[in-house]
């Protein structure tokens, strides 16, 4: 399979600027004896199933869905028609032809609705006599289905998390129609008591000082893989947040400057690299790029260890929205209050701004849907990450079994295709739950066109010439065929002294 070109445009991270593939190439070439045959036979077909996704990405139990199934041909000629299978469960749901173009694209989309709570999993299907390479015809997607997608806004006043209700649900008042989010206001002093794992994200709106209790809370919620967004203005006290934010036991590796800066920014987008901002590239009208920030708290990225992405910045070049990691749950701090209603005038006109209500969905969606998606869908060799019960709690018996049936009592590893579940109990002992976890190949290893030497030796990758009969020759290269000679003429050296051991004897 062609993986070079992928492996050596890797970002640089070895020496002498070399890319992290030819790094790595180099430093196993120097301490290895490589041998490069060909297997190139000629037949270069491919169809891989790319990607499976569903809309909307979090399905709502009993509401219609839709499954977008993407597939790719490699090389070769047009194919002939074929059918695309998708399964729901181990069972056929639909089955739909497709053909596709010499290196052509191609997404078919299939009508489905979950109809029972908790776990399912999709599977795309190609027949295996439609190419050579059958690994990448199947995959698969793990997905739950819920009541909808709840939200809950913590705010010292209501005020304060209004605008941001507002962007998820104009009508959040009302409750949650059809296809919109639930979300709920509750004062700061009600957070301890509330069931936070019926909410997919909490909003924490201009807080003034969370309680070492209220804390934790949030701590253990977001290590089971749960969503919290710290939204800063004019109430919040920053040496409060100092247990919140910090390099060794924090939410984020991060720290809150004490006093607020004041003058006249705008919003840099930081050239829409983060998956919350690409979403806006390109669109002049969106606002984003209008909205105007009056005050700010400065935050600084703290430690040595992994850091957190700035999705968002200020034109005074400070991060205006950072997001990051936390156990199995994700992190994210808006530096500028986006309310109207505040106790002196507002910092940002960011709620105004016809950015604001796809901004924070988009975040939403980032942070909740996103990433329980990754969690339930993993590359072949990706761990898996061990589960927790929604309180932040490490579960009481925890049983993994491979595609394979093996069962183990530890994350196993991914090297094989396919379904892999999780059984654990509560804390406790209180029942228990299963989990599906969906291992896919990566597909960028479908393309089936043979790798160049000549472009390896080109990027220093491999030295020296490979030319006609006599093979490779590089630095740490051993060619296959002398160790072929060499073994066959022992054999005849071999043979000759048995023969004259054997014939002294008998004589």
């Amino acid at each position: 399979m062609n993986t070079w070109s992928a492996a050596l445009t890797k970002p640089a991270s070895g020496e002498n600027g070399k890319s992290g593939g030819e790094s790595a190439w180099a430093s196993f070439v120097a301490t290895s004896e490589i041998v490069m045959e060909s297997v190139d036979d000629g037949i270069r077909q491919n169809v891989a199933i790319t990607d499976v996704q569903l809309d909307p990405p979090l399905p709502v139990l009993g509401r219609p869905i839709t499954v977008a199934v993407q597939l790719k041909s490699f090389g070769g000629a047009a194919t002939t028609p074929f059918n695309v299978e998708l399964l729901l469960d181990g069972e056929r749901v639909a089955q739909r032809a497709a053909s596709l173009a010499s290196n052509g694209e191609a997404t078919l989309r299939f009508d489905a609705r979950l109809i029972e709570p908790g776990d399912h999993v999709f599977e795309a299907r190609l027949p295996d006599d439609v190419d050579v390479l059958a690994v990448d015809n199947r995959r698969w997607l793990s997905t739950e289905a819920t009541l909808g997608a709840r939200v809950l806004c913590v705010a010292d006043v209501p005020s304060a998390a209004e605008d941001i209700a507002r962007a998820l649900n104009p009508r959040f008042r009302e409750g949650a129609a059809e296809d919109a989010i639930g979300v709920e206001i509750i004062a700061t002093a009600g957070l301890a008591a509330a069931e936070l794992s019926a909410f997919d994200a909490v909003f924490i709106c201009n807080v003034a000082e969370p309680s070492a209790r209220e804390q934790r809370l949030l701590d253990r919620y977001v290590a089971s893989g749960a969503a919290v967004v710290f939204v800063l203005g004019d109430r919040i006290q920053p040496a409060a947040y100092k247990d919140i934010f910090n390099a060794k036991s924090g939410l984020l590796p991060i720290e809150i400057v004490e006093q607020p800066s004041a003058g006249d920014w705008r919003l840099d987008p930081l050239d829409y690299r983060h998956p919350v901002l690409q979403p806006f590239a390109g669109q002049s009208r969106s606002g984003l790029l209008g909205v105007r920030v009056s005050q700010y708290f400065p935050l600084r990225i703290v430690g040595e260890g992994s850091a957190p992405a700035v999705a968002l910045a200020f034109t005074s070049g400070d991060p205006a929205l950072i997001i990051g990691e936390h156990g199995l749950g994700r992190v994210a701090i808006l530096a500028t209050d986006p309310a109207l209603t505040t106790r002196t005038e507002p910092w940002s006109t960011l709620a105004v701004s016809p950015s604001f209500v796809p901004l924070v969905r988009e975040l939403f969606s980032y942070l909740s849907a996103d990433r329980r998606t990754e969690r339930l869908n993993r590359i072949v060799g990706e761990p898996l990450a061990p589960p927790f019960d929604a309180t932040g709690e490490a579960p009481g018996r925890v049983e993994w079994k491979t595609p394979a049936g093996v069962v183990t009592t530890a994350p196993p590893e991914t090297n094989h295709r396919g379904v892999y579940t999780v059984q654990h109990e509560k804390p406790g002992g209180d029942g228990g739950e299963t989990t599906a976890i969906a291992v896919n190949v990566d597909t960028s290893e479908s393309d089936l066109a043979a790798v160049n030497v000549g472009d390896l030796q080109q990027r220093g990758v491999v030295e020296g010439a490979a030319s006609g009969a006599a093979g490779p020759s590089y630095p740490g290269a051993v060619l296959l065929q002398g160790y072929l000679l060499a073994a066959a003429a022992a054999l005849v050296l071999m043979e000759l002294t048995v023969a004259w051991l054997f014939g002294r004897g008998w004589a």
